[in-house]
């Protein structure tokens, strides 16, 4: 009974919102009405709504979200309040966007404006993935991140879907029958207060380069505690221990 109640609040919240999209009109899933609908999202509407991109044929292999499973989680809205038990997915192609099922089965993009955070449940690992609004010098509405350390040298992660279309020519395409979706992840870190990205890699050398002045230090930590830090779970305690150490 719960779980119905947190679907029904969801759905009731966001419908009291202004929408761009009718929820149950038809969406064309050729290639062009996805590119259309995904335009949309990126729009300055505050809420779009979206269908699962699945388009039940060979046209298109591969996903345009982070994760294609309906992950389920909370969401926390910017005056505090949780809610609890919400299937989510990330959108990353072309934009970056959490995207909530409600009972009716239709994806409601939520307007990064009106949350904090989204946390999401990993069923296999039980790991809590955080996906926070980060505000940067990039962007002034803020970007949608994943957070792998959350601190004063924030190592955060973005999430980027592209579409490699169907090709018979060229080196990288070269016997490409289907419009194929790519993902790949960028890392950056971010000090405290500096607003400022910066693109590293999840490397021993690249993690020196933007935590400094503590390498003997650092090398010692990886050392003793046999951390592989091209590893986000371990580039995040290396970070936490550099924060650790440099406090006065």
């Amino acid at each position: 009974m719960p779980n119905k109640m947190n679907k029904w609040i969801l759905g009731s919240f966001l419908l009291t919102l202004p929408m761009t999209t009718m929820i149950g009109q038809t969406i064309d899933m050729t290639k062009y009405g996805i590119q259309q609908n995904v335009g949309q999202m990126g729009s300055q509407s505050v809420l779009s709504v979206i269908r699962d991109f699945n388009l039940g044929s060979k046209s298109v292999k591969g996903t345009p979200y982070w994760r294609n499973e309906w992950l389920e989680g909370s969401i926390i809205w910017l005056n505090g309040t949780r809610l609890d038990k919400v299937p989510m997915k990330v959108l990353t192609y072309k934009t970056t966007a959490l995207s909530a099922k409600i009972p009716s089965g239709d994806s409601i993009i939520v307007p990064i404006k009106n949350y904090k955070v989204a946390i999401l449940l990993d069923p296999m690992t039980k790991d809590s993935i955080f996906f926070k609004r980060i505000l940067h010098d990039e962007t002034p509405n803020g970007e949608l991140m994943r957070v792998i350390h959350d601190g004063d040298f924030a190592i955060l992660a973005r999430q980027i879907g592209n579409m490699i279309p169907a090709s018979n020519t060229g080196a990288y395409n070269a016997g490409r029958e289907y419009d194929e979706f790519m993902q790949k992840t960028e890392y950056f870190l971010l000090k405290k207060g500096s607003g400022k990205l910066e693109k590293i890699k999840l490397s021993k050398k690249g993690l020196f380069e933007v935590l400094p002045g503590k390498d003997a230090e650092l090398s010692t930590f990886i050392k003793s505690n046999q951390l592989n830090v091209d590893k986000e779970k371990d580039a995040s305690r290396l970070a936490a221990y550099y924060e650790q150490i440099i406090r006065p």
